[in-house]
């Protein structure tokens, strides 16, 4: 499901706009992630360029970073620090 309709999606089962940034950043992170399984390696710079125009993140680069880090290791997957 691409990134577009699934905050849809999110937004209509809650009733509006996810109160909480954090939880709809790391939902984003998460579908970012689950449309590349299987994919070894995934590039940071294409990644928080895909999130940033997805969420309008109002994070910091670093701190998105940080959470595409940590959720893509819990994962098994490596991030080319290619910023």
């Amino acid at each position: 499901m691409p990134f577009e309709k699934a905050f849809t999606v999110i937004q209509h089962e809650r009733g509006g706009i996810m109160p909480d940034h954090n939880a709809m950043i790391r939902t984003a992170i998460g579908r970012l992630l689950s449309e590349k399984t299987g994919v070894a390696v995934i590039s940071m710079r294409e990644s928080i360029t895909e999130l940033l125009a997805l969420t309008g993140a109002a994070h910091t680069i670093e701190t998105l970073q940080d959470m595409l880090l940590e959720m893509a290791e819990v994962r098994g997957m490596t991030v080319v620090l290619d910023v």
